[in-house]
């Protein structure tokens, strides 16, 4: 076993180190300005970092580039590995370069902070590649920037059953940080094809976590996601303050995800997605809305959007093929009290359970096959109560104006109902 170790104090340093052999450890320390480190490790088993000691850059406009070209490397571990600190008020670029290219390798954890970096052009920078035939993982990234400088992270995965976990971005103050998070994953085809239906009517960009700003300020934004199966798509778009998606596990095969959250205190929470083909997208624009929901098997497409403040919605879907269902000759129709409630409400639509105001509540549970529904409530203080249990049904209910209820109940088959107030 070969340890590799140095620590620098000073300013424009360059550090070069080669490893050509297995189970080689490495960790550095370099304490001040304008530092670059280049690390390559060709062998297998190879470790660059760790809890104790980490890599660490202590200072501004410092850079770290780490190559791995062997099997089963390893750069840092969960509860240290990589940091990146720059604790003075300047402009500075802060950059990691990580490439694994080969198989079985993990990102453990990677950590960059920053204080008031006020001047243009400063910020953190952070690119993770990896390839080869797959297993390989990213823990865990962290990006913390305290002043008006971004933050910017893209991964790369291009193998076989890769792995994503965490990755974040938080910004503190209140003169907007314009933040960037790109995942590409292609192992297995996930992440590789474009968003369908409502996951695209969102505005979410495909295999793309992004938390921007077009507020005066954009901070304190959580996205988590967990992608496994093959041939899945999502997108998540953050842009304001103390938004949250909670954990998306997406799983199975073909299906899409996409959440737009556009305002402030925002939450979805989404249940763990798998089966085939479903298409799922969430849309908040406004501030305080909450959006549980939760899709079991397969082929279903619903939609929740939430323009306004303060809605709540609860929508739970298991079974095949609802939302859109049924349909005549392959095209999506409503038919009987349902069609004339639709016909009558053009911004109803089906599949879609969509909050036009504020203060409004909905709750929907489908169980059963082939079943539609379009819920509306256009503004304030509307509540919805529904339940489908059976195939073949259809629900439309549209509700216009302030405080009206709405509750209904389809046991069985081919029901069809139609409420508008």
């Amino acid at each position: 076993m070969k340890i590799l170790g140095f620590a620098l104090a000073g300013t424009t340093a360059l550090v070069m180190t080669t490893a050509a052999a297995d189970q080689n450890e490495a960790f550095l320390l370099q304490t001040g300005n304008n530092h670059s480190a280049l690390i390559t490790q060709s062998g297998d088993k190879n470790d660059a970092g760790a809890a104790t000691p980490t890599m660490t850059q202590d200072g501004e406009n410092n850079q770290l580039v780490i190559l791995q070209s062997g099997d089963r490397n390893q750069i840092g571990l969960e509860g240290g590995g990589i940091y990146q600190d720059n604790p003075y008020d300047n402009g500075s670029l802060m950059r990691i370069g990580i490439t694994q290219s080969s198989d079985r390798n993990v990102v453990g954890q990677v950590m960059q902070s920053t204080a008031d970096q006020n001047e243009a052009g400063s910020g953190n920078s952070v690119d993770i590649t990896q390839s080869g035939w797959g297993r390989n993982r990213v823990g865990y990234v962290k990006q913390i920037q305290a002043g008006t400088g971004n933050n910017q992270l893209d991964v790369e995965q291009s193998g076989w059953k890769d792995r994503l976990e965490t990755v974040t971005q938080t910004s503190n103050v209140a003169t907007g940080t314009p933040n960037r998070i790109t995942v590409r994953m292609n192992g297995v085809a996930n992440g590789t094809g474009g968003l369908g239906y409502f996951a695209s009517e969102t505005g979410a960009e495909s295999s793309t976590l992004r938390q921007g700003n077009i507020n005066p300020a954009s901070q304190g934004n959580s996205i988590t996601l967990n992608v496994t199966g093959a041939g899945n798509d999502f997108g998540v778009t953050q842009n304001g303050n103390d938004n949250t998606v909670g954990t998306l596990n997406l799983g199975g095969a073909t299906n899409d995800l996409g959440i737009l959250q556009t305002g402030d205190d925002n939450t979805v929470s989404m249940a763990s997605v798998s089966g085939l083909l479903n298409v799922i997208g969430v849309k908040q624009i406004g501030d305080i809305n909450m959006a549980s929901v939760s899709v079991t098997g397969s082929f279903n497409k619903l939609g929740v959007a939430q323009i306004g403040n303060g809605n709540d919605a609860n929508v739970t879907v298991s079974g095949l093929n609802n939302g859109l269902a049924p349909t005549i000759w392959g095209v999506a129709n409503w038919s009987g009290a349902a069609l004339t409630v639709a016909s009558g409400n053009p911004l109803l639509d089906r599949g879609m359970v969509k909050q036009m105001g504020d203060y409004n509540v909905a709750s929907l549970t489908v169980s059963g096959n082939s079943n539609a529904f379009g819920l509306l409530q256009n503004g304030d203080n509307n509540a919805i109560t529904g339940l489908q249990n059976g195939n073949y049904n259809q629900a439309a209910v549209a509700q216009n104006g302030n405080s009206n209820t709405a509750n209904f109940s389809q046991v069985g088959n081919g029901n069809s109902l139609g409420i508008s107030q």
